[in-house]
């Protein structure tokens, strides 16, 4: 019995001393608050990893809203509801399609970007003189996987774009650039 006792006695952790005259203060957690912001715009960042480098830094999404509610931290925003939301989503740094659609909600932490409400991510005609975009999605909602780096689009998805059209369907699948568009089971990770 008194052998368990001083087994237990050792697993317990050490208190936090105090030097002389002074008091060790705990850092205290600022709870989360909701902060409304009317007209802004965030920039998200994604880890970009070369084998053999050290991780960089990139542009993953940018977003400009008429109106939020942002979750703030004492490490910062969060993420956060906004409404009125267009933007920009990155592939290698650059300017892949742009979006627009009523409201989104940013996950900062998971690198996850849901968009609702009369979405439409249109994909720019690389083409000297195109007048045309390359392609057009339209949803119902949209979650976008910057890690990734993957469009789920759900509810009456289309797609428009130079070979056809695509669509109306309940889930489809998409690059940043809508360059491949599937089916969940007839994706293709690249």
């Amino acid at each position: 019995m008194l052998l368990c006792l001083l087994a237990l006695a050792g697993c317990v952790p050490p208190r936090a001393k105090e030097a002389e005259g002074t008091k060790v203060e705990k850092k205290k957690d600022i709870p989360a608050q909701r902060i409304n912001l009317p007209n802004g715009e965030s920039l998200q960042y994604r880890l970009k990893t070369k084998v053999g480098a050290p991780p960089e830094r990139e542009p993953a999404w940018y977003v400009k809203w008429v109106n939020a509610k942002v979750q703030m931290t004492s490490n910062g925003p969060v993420g956060g509801r906004m409404e009125g939301v267009s933007g920009n989503f990155f592939k290698d740094g650059k300017k892949s399609t742009t979006f627009q659609a009523q409201s989104g909600l940013a996950d900062k932490a998971n690198n996850i970007l849901n968009l609702a409400g009369q979405v439409q991510v249109v994909a720019p005609n690389p083409k000297p003189g195109a007048t045309k975009p390359r392609a057009v999605l339209t949803c119902d909602r949209l979650v976008y996987d910057a890690t990734t780096k993957r469009f789920k689009a759900l509810g009456h998805v289309q797609v428009v774009g130079e070979v056809g059209t695509i669509g109306t369907l309940s889930e489809l699948w998409a690059t940043e650039e809508l360059d491949q568009v599937a089916t969940p089971d007839m994706f293709i990770a690249k």
